[in-house]
């Protein structure tokens, strides 16, 4: 998130995702930069340079209004055509205002990517009711999770969680029974004992 909103915030923000970066991404690792204000901009796409992440990361200013729900369909574009374990992570220290594209649309793109997204909440106090359900429900039903921050000094601990997440996946397969149509399909995981938790996609479409 570069809007405006983020001038005060964004060169520690800035400092948490380079460390993350540095510290997180192997050789093996892809990356790429989406910023959003006004509208989401592809920064720098899929690399292993983390030096190029670095110097993209390195001149972001924070300027506009917040195009989120565009920036979750223009980053979740971004994978067509990649293999292998994906995950997109999202900071933002607000609702959205600016986007071409509703809640509704970026849920229904978000299910059918195969993503699991992880959203950063930054400053977004419990009374901002409207962006906190919106990001719990498409977080939930992809498969990731949000995390409520009241201080960019807390990213680094949150991407040390979602890092530690990451590296610590299964993979499950199974064969649905035939059906015709497309229709969404809603899917359950259920682990013992019962006080355990799988995070899981909630379904997906044919």
């Amino acid at each position: 998130d570069t809007s405006g909103s983020m001038e005060e915030t964004l060169p520690e923000a800035q400092k948490a995702a380079n460390d993350f970066l540095r510290n997180v991404m192997t050789p093996r690792d892809r990356c790429f930069l989406v910023t959003f204000d006004n509208e989401p901009q592809l920064v720098s796409g899929f690399t292993t340079d983390r030096d190029r992440l670095a110097q993209a990361l390195a001149g972001l200013r924070a300027q506009g209004s917040t195009s989120l729900w565009d920036a979750v369909v223009y980053g979740l574009y971004q994978y067509q055509g990649t293999k292998g374990r994906k995950a997109y992570v999202l900071l933002t220290d607000g609702s959205d205002r600016a986007s071409k594209f509703t809640f509704e649309a970026a849920l229904d793109y978000a299910r059918k990517s195969g993503v699991a997204i992880y959203f950063i909440g930054l400053k977004i106090g419990g009374t901002q009711f409207d962006v906190r359900t919106k990001v719990n429900k498409m977080a939930r039903e992809t498969g990731g999770t949000v995390y409520y921050v009241d201080s960019a000094r807390a990213l680094a601990g949150v991407y040390a969680e979602i890092d530690e997440e990451l590296r610590s996946q299964y993979l499950l397969t199974y064969t649905p029974p035939a059906r015709q149509g497309a229709k969404w399909r809603k899917v359950e995981v259920k682990v013992t004992p019962d006080d355990l938790e799988a995070r899981t996609i909630s379904g997906y479409y044919p």
